[in-house]
């Protein structure tokens, strides 16, 4: 009981503080769960056999399992983060090859309210954690079941690659900020120490940064540059709506 009064103080004072600062003043990315969700390029993290990916999130609603992001790792591997169902339960699945490992934490999320999520994958290990606290590593395997040989390779934010396949899947509905892709494993510790941190893209074994508030507008920072390329030039991209695909830059 005593360390569940604990954790439940500290997740409310980290909300709090994240309230303040992810509030109306700061530019975040607005997703409307009808449509909208951005694709980063397919690439972008086919070297990585190991990431740690955090973000700030706020859900609006609980749609039918909308993805907060969906990524291709090396060898083709995928792993996303939802909202299982309509529920408000986490939800983790990792594809490497052809197993289906996840892991579930029931009953943690709440509408309208920020929250941190970093999830750690590597082979045969998933770890999530909400506001710099571990969550669980209690990872399930069975038989991929789901026909994710079906599934895209690309990398979203606020859609699943398992949607072209399993069409109830909903798009995300809500806000994001600062969505990190790590290169390794982050602990606990170095999650919390950055967790209220703006970064500036140039932290080592930091692979990409997303969305970077910039003048107000939004930008996928990759190894330290920024990459819109349109019409022969670096640009920023505005408002990220409706399937905006952000390209590497041939820098």
């Amino acid at each position: 009981m005593k360390l569940t009064l604990i954790l439940t103080l500290a997740i409310g004072f980290i909300t709090q503080q994240a309230n303040a600062q992810l509030g109306p003043l700061n530019h975040v990315l607005q997703l409307d769960g009808d449509g909208d969700f951005v694709e980063l390029p397919a690439e972008a993290f086919t070297d990585l056999e190991s990431a740690t990916i955090e973000a700030w999130v706020n859900w609006e609603s609980f749609q039918e399992s909308s993805r907060v992001f969906a990524f291709t790792l090396k060898d083709a591997r995928l792993v996303n983060l939802m909202n299982r169902i309509t529920n408000p339960d986490l939800w983790s699945e990792y594809y490497p090859g052809d197993t289906h490992q996840w892991l579930q934490v029931p009953g943690v999320l709440t509408t309208n309210e920020w929250v941190h999520l970093a999830l750690v994958v590597e082979p045969g290990s998933l770890k999530v954690h909400l506001n710099g606290m571990l969550l669980s590593d209690q990872v399930i395997t069975n038989p991929a079941l789901t026909r994710s040989a079906e599934f895209s390779r690309l990398n979203f934010l606020g859609r699943g690659n398992a949607r072209v396949v399993w069409l109830n899947d909903a798009d995300f509905h809500g806000q994001m900020d600062e969505v990190r892709v790590w290169r390794g494993e982050r602990t606990e510790q170095q999650i919390q120490a950055n967790l209220l941190t703006r970064l500036t893209g140039k932290e080592p074994e930091l692979v990409a940064l997303y969305p970077k508030n910039v003048n107000g507008h939004y930008a996928f920072r990759m190894a330290g540059s920024i990459r819109c390329p349109m019409m022969g030039r670096d640009l920023l991209a505005s408002l990220v709506r409706t399937q905006l695909v952000v390209p590497l830059s041939s820098h």
